[in-house]
């Protein structure tokens, strides 16, 4: 008596196929600019490890850097890889409230 395949021999193999992946886009092999959000007003005693610990919270910080000069507050900046980060930053940053500070932090995505 000759052996029953259970299956048959009609295995069906998952395709995938290229044009259902439309939605994704297919970003060139250039270097991405990253994405960086200004901030102003910021407290005269804070450092670029202090920032850079809050900034942290909204996404993977690539660069960040205080920037002296104003002799009432401090301005910096952050770079992020995604606009997404970048937003959120904002969104958090701006207006925001500092302890022992009087000045309400700015934050604005920078022209590219």
């Amino acid at each position: 008596p000759h052996g029953h395949s259970q299956n048959g021999g009609k295995q069906k193999k998952a395709k995938a196929r290229a044009d259902e992946s439309s939605d994704v886009e297919v970003t060139p092999a250039v270097t991405k600019k990253p994405f960086r959000v200004n901030l102003s007003q910021l407290p005269l005693d804070m450092d670029g490890e202090e920032l850079e610990e809050i900034v942290a919270d909204y996404g993977k910080v690539l660069k960040s850097a205080i920037v002296a000069g104003n002799p009432k507050f401090h301005t910096g900046w952050v770079e992020y890889s995604t606009k997404e980060e970048a937003d959120k930053c904002i969104s958090e940053m701006h207006d925001r409230n500092m302890i022992d500070w009087s000045m309400l932090l700015k934050a604005a995505l920078a022209s590219n």
